[in-house]
């Protein structure tokens, strides 16, 4: 039997839909160009006016933003976003993609049903639309939310490395504000770009470097960047020999993170124990069917 054009053409844009939809929530691997600019770690550029708009999706989510971002339910992570370095904009933008797939995606199926003569309840597309568009409308803050615990992860892998510059800094006679911007000059990743910027900007502003680490801090949630601050503070204000904390602290902190890495490796051990299980029972009801088959038959 020949197909229908119309059903063809309706299931063609059906899994065209639902490709773009794994494609967009599967993790893809990362350019080396984007990995590259995340190393440098260039400093976010404030949005032209009159600029915005050649970008599409600038445009759609510069006009999303002013009117969602004052209501609670709907305002973006700007923490995780600021961590990550993704523009408002092309947040929301990404919303309502992935808002437009789940109001697609019900209505497709249902007109490739429907073109193939099976009839569903009216009322079964409309609410199937609006429930998947609402899902995948917050889709894109799980992501966001995932994204940013790795880098915050990586950021405190970070400032492990860095508590032992600071010191060995501090150990050569080196002043608190010269230990800071040392070790942060030491190495080119992202988590020490961000250090090593915040400690210019405090330099030409009038801060003090402790001050810039301690903001810093609070806008990524990395408590750990907040206690080194606390405790070059001591040296800054009061002269403390600041040596022995900041070795304690590096140390106390890799304890932390070994810690965690073991417990997330229990973790994904434990979750394949299950996998296995299933794939045990499945060979023993396939060896034990016939013998059980007999016996009822019998």
């Amino acid at each position: 039997m020949i197909p229908h054009p119309a059903a063809v053409v309706g299931g063609a844009v059906t899994g065209l839909g639902v490709g773009l939809l794994v494609r967009e929530m599967w993790p893809a691997r990362p350019r080396l160009a984007a990995v590259l600019a995340r190393l440098d770690d260039p400093p976010l550029a404030a949005p032209v006016p009159g600029v915005a708009g050649r970008d599409l999706r600038v445009a759609v989510g510069a006009w999303l933003a002013p009117r969602l971002v004052g209501i609670r339910w709907l305002a973006p992570p700007r923490d995780d976003l600021l961590l990550l370095r993704r523009p408002v904009e092309v947040f929301y933008t990404q919303k309502a993609l992935m808002a437009g797939y789940g109001l697609a995606l019900p209505a497709a199926l249902a007109a490739v049903l429907g073109l193939l003569g099976i009839s569903l309840p009216a009322q079964l597309p409309v609410l199937g639309c609006l429930a998947l568009a609402v899902a995948m409308w917050f889709a894109p803050d799980l992501v966001v939310h995932g994204e940013a615990a790795e880098a915050r992860a990586e950021f405190r892998e970070a400032v492990g490395a860095y508590l032992d510059l600071v010191a060995l800094v501090r150990a050569a006679d080196g002043g608190p504000a010269e230990a800071l911007e040392r070790a942060a000059a030491v190495s080119s990743t992202w988590p020490f770009g961000r250090i090593a910027t915040a400690l210019d900007h405090a330099r030409y502003a009038g801060q003090t470097p402790w001050q810039a680490l301690a903001e810093l801090a609070g806008k990524l949630q990395i408590p750990e960047l907040r206690d080194l601050a606390d405790i070059v503070l001591l040296a800054g204000q009061d002269g403390a020999a600041i040596h022995g904390a900041l070795v304690r602290k590096a140390e106390a902190l890799r304890a932390q993170q070994v810690a965690a890495a073991k417990t997330a490796a229990n973790t994904q051990t434990e979750k394949m124990t299950l996998p296995g299980a299933v794939l045990l029972l499945g060979f023993l009801l396939l060896f034990g069917f016939p013998v059980f088959a007999r016996v009822f038959a019998s």
